[in-house]
């Protein structure tokens, strides 16, 4: 046998290709294993599988799995979800701080709404791709509620976050905000920028103290509805598992989608968690967009999605 090895080269370690018909052979009755090439010969030895195009035989071994990987399960992934209008002063700054969050055991996918922007926030998204896993572009403005739903289309994470692109939020709190869901301890979470625990700082303007009073007033008016005791109901930052979002169906496009995915939660009877969260505040001057008429449009919300169980 060893004059016909010389005639007959063989390697010492077959590639890849070579474990296929070993696997299809004995994949059958190994159950939870893997197999592995001993070693090979030129002639048929008890337990050979021939390997054609190596001139040879191959021996094989089974081994079971080491007991991590027979258990292992693939990471939960978070899609963030970041609709952007005109936000060109602050979108990258946003994205490089979104896509530095590391949390153990979790993976991130960041898709980026850009929402019929006029200034040069579709053309900054463009020209850097590594920012984000996936940008959709919107040709005309369609409300902050019309983006989420884009984003909520394209998202194939387990558990969903709302980002904002400006610069208000930090995404260094996702930690917070995730690992109650993670944890099975809730379903839904949101952020207060209320509760005590965080680092904040508000503009001393008038019509920002009015968004504050108006804030505390629609909050409690959710409440009284929901009965979900929440101190800060119109927050961005809203973590949700997916299977929650997948019962809801929504239809406001505006800044009132918030009030009406509160009240679709609580009527699945879902308790909402909160945790605190650091909040910068900004005027209109530095891009602030939500108006008087939003307020109204909030409060429309909450009687119709709360009254009307068929909405």
């Amino acid at each position: 046998m060893e004059g016909s090895a010389s005639k007959t080269p063989l390697r010492a370690r077959p590639r890849l290709g070579d474990f296929k018909l070993g696997a299809a052979v004995l994949g059958r009755g190994l159950g939870r294993g893997f197999i592995y090439f001993d070693r090979l010969t030129v002639g048929p030895p008890d337990g050979g599988v021939p390997l054609p195009d190596r001139g040879g035989w191959g021996i094989l071994r089974a081994r079971p799995y080491p007991s991590s990987l027979q258990h292992a399960r693939p990471m939960p992934k978070v899609s963030v979800i970041v609709p952007a209008y005109n936000e060109e002063a602050t979108v990258l700054d946003v994205l490089d701080r979104v896509s530095e969050q590391r949390i153990e055991g979790v993976e991130f996918e960041i898709i980026v709404i850009d929402d019929g922007s006029t200034d040069c926030t579709g053309t900054l998204l463009e020209g850097n791709p590594h920012l984000y896993s996936e940008l959709i572009r919107l040709k005309t403005n369609g409300g902050k509620g019309a983006a989420v739903k884009a984003g909520l289309a394209a998202a194939k994470g387990d558990y969903i976050l709302f980002q904002d692109a400006d610069l208000e939020y930090n995404p260094e709190n996702y930690i917070r905000l995730i690992e109650p869901i993670k944890n099975k301890e809730a379903k839904v979470v949101y952020g207060s920028r209320v509760l005590p625990g965080a680092a904040r700082t508000r503009p001393k303007t008038f019509d920002f103290k009015i968004r504050i009073i108006a804030n505390l007033f629609l909050t409690f008016l959710s409440n009284l509805f929901n009965k979900q005791g929440l101190s800060d109901c119109h927050t961005c930052y809203k973590v949700f598992s997916s299977d929650v979002l997948k019962k809801i169906q929504l239809y406001e496009n505006g800044f009132n989608f918030c009030p009406e995915i509160t009240a679709k939660v609580s009527r699945l009877g879902i308790k909402i968690k909160e945790v605190p969260i650091d909040y910068y505040g900004r005027t209109h001057v530095q891009g602030k967009k939500i108006v008087f008429l939003d307020g109204i449009k909030a409060i429309y919300s909450i009687f119709k999605y709360n009254l009307f169980k068929n909405t």
